[in-house]
């Protein structure tokens, strides 16, 4: 299925709705939203070295359970889109939005309270970088054999830290969307390129899962079930390029978006029920348009800094057990 962008830029979107990918206790459900575009401008290096689940950025605490003393920038989302462009503050309420699918009022969740704010910046940063790994040839398909695009050289994209929230507001959406309409992947690309791109963009989603999304009552609630999910899930959008998962036959969609050369950039979306359903989705741009979304950055500063896009730094604190 093909459809038309609203921008008044030469793009399409062709939009893929599939089933699973790699399992994980069960098949993971994803699909995918493609806008072609423009060719991409230079990107930055990842910042996270090859190492699994493992490969993410410093944790708060140490073994002896001392806190670290830090800041972050805090990208919980503050709203979600309703609709392509339509944005509401706040979060969701299923009283106001007929059926929810046995979501019940008040469920919706923009981060956690087991999942701090500084991890939930972590978790934005590893999205980018694990696709960088990808981009990069660390991660391979999983029979071993190498992309040609990697092989002939793929910039890494640049995290484009001033859109995470809204990549977040649009997550939210469509889990919002999906759950009105029955679930599954039903809510895929719903409020898709709400958020800022410059030089067309992408989208691939991570549909629901936990929180009994497709059966699975398991809360993916703290950081490393997210990290779980997310790795599994952007290991099927990859290995679409060699064919493996026969329940998506033919899709390749996530794999082009992933690969292209024509993106630079990349902010990464996360919502929840207080089920603790995860809705993951990953936003391509040709290039970060700093004058829409501009990076957000907290090094070297105190909690209530500006953080650069919009807010302010907060201190790290530990998550909820």
């Amino acid at each position: 299925l093909k459809k038309r962008s609203s921008t008044p830029r030469t793009m399409f979107a062709t939009v893929a709705v599939v089933s699973t990918a790699l399992s994980w206790e069960e098949p993971i459900l994803f699909d995918t939203t493609t806008l072609h575009h423009l060719p991409a401008m230079r990107a930055l290096l990842p910042t996270t070295q090859p190492n699994g689940t493992r490969s993410r950025r410093r944790r708060l605490g140490s073994a002896r359970g001392a806190r670290t003393a830090a800041v972050c920038v805090d990208h919980t989302a503050d709203g979600h889109f309703t609709s392509r462009g339509s944005h509401v503050a706040g979060a969701p309420d299923p009283k106001a939005a007929g059926h929810q699918n046995g979501v019940a009022a008040g469920s919706y969740i923009f981060r956690p309270p087991t999942i701090s704010v500084c991890e939930l910046e972590q978790l934005h940063s590893y999205c980018v970088d694990r696709i960088n790994m990808y981009r990069a040839g660390t991660l391979a398909f999983s029979d071993g054999t190498v992309d040609s695009n990697v092989a002939a050289g793929l910039s890494p994209l640049v995290e484009w830290s001033g859109n995470h929230r809204c990549s977040s507001r649009m997550a939210m959406g469509d889990l919002l969307f999906s759950n009105n309409n029955g679930g599954g992947c039903q809510g895929g690309h719903h409020t898709s390129f709400s958020c800022p791109t410059k030089g067309g963009g992408g989208q691939n989603t991570c549909c629901a899962r936990g929180g009994g999304a497709f059966n699975d009552a398991t809360p993916v609630v703290t950081f490393d079930a997210v990290v779980k999910y997310l790795d599994h899930c952007l290991q099927g959008m990859w290995d679409e390029g060699i064919g493996l998962h026969p329940y998506t036959p033919g899709m390749k969609g996530h794999w082009e978006t992933m690969r292209s050369p024509e993106h630079s950039a990349v902010s990464c979306g996360f919502a929840w029920t207080a089920s603790g359903a995860v809705w993951l989705s990953q936003d391509f741009s040709g290039a970060v348009d700093e004058s829409a979304a501009p990076q957000c950055s907290c090094a070297g500063k105190a909690a209530g800094d500006d953080d650069g896009c919009g807010g302010a730094c907060a201190g790290c604190a530990e998550a909820a057990p």
